[in-house]
């Protein structure tokens, strides 16, 4: 059980400096995300959006980050903050749809090997949820995309399926 606590522990941190990671090697992106306006009416409070851009480089971020970026033909980042939660979302995206929901739930399968709390989710999002009252990790696919919507903070349930449906909109 302390094995199992401190490979969450690890993981958590992992996803924690991957994202202080990301805004160091970032771009200016053409990609489309979620207005803050958007986030206001279908979340509440006050968002602003802190950066966005592309990855060039994943190396030293997440495993899970750095694969599903290395075998994207780009990978793009934004980064929210409100008074309550911060938000960052990484659109990953690939040349062929064929594969995407398998690679979504081998990733469950990895949480769930850790004992995280992991659910399916299926309908307008589709992909899986990881999380607890202070974060959410859904990633989810969609067309050609993978997106992968992390919350941290004060997070309501299904939180992250609203952003995540607000994010398919902005791309079409």
């Amino acid at each position: 059980m302390k094995l199992k606590l401190l490979i969450l522990a690890f993981m958590v941190i992992i996803v924690a400096v991957s994202v202080i990671s990301l805004v160091m090697v970032l771009h200016t992106s053409s990609g489309k995300f979620i207005s803050t306006s958007a986030l206001d009416s279908k979340l509440g409070g006050r968002w602003t959006l802190v950066n966005e851009g592309y990855i060039s480089d994943p190396t030293g971020v997440s495993p899970i980050i750095e694969m599903l970026s290395n075998s994207s033909m780009r990978t793009l980042y934004a980064s929210y903050y409100s008074p309550e939660v911060n938000l960052t979302i990484l659109v990953f995206q690939y040349a062929s749809t064929s594969h995407l929901p398998k690679v979504v739930s081998l990733i469950g399968g990895i949480y769930r090997e850790l004992n995280w709390s992991v659910r399916n989710v299926t309908g307008q999002v589709n992909g899986i949820c990881v999380g607890s009252t202070h974060y959410q990790y859904l990633y989810a696919y969609y067309k050609n995309y993978i997106i992968l919507v992390v919350l941290n903070g004060t997070v309501r349930p299904n939180e992250s399926l609203e952003v995540a449906s607000l994010q398919q909109q902005a791309l079409g």
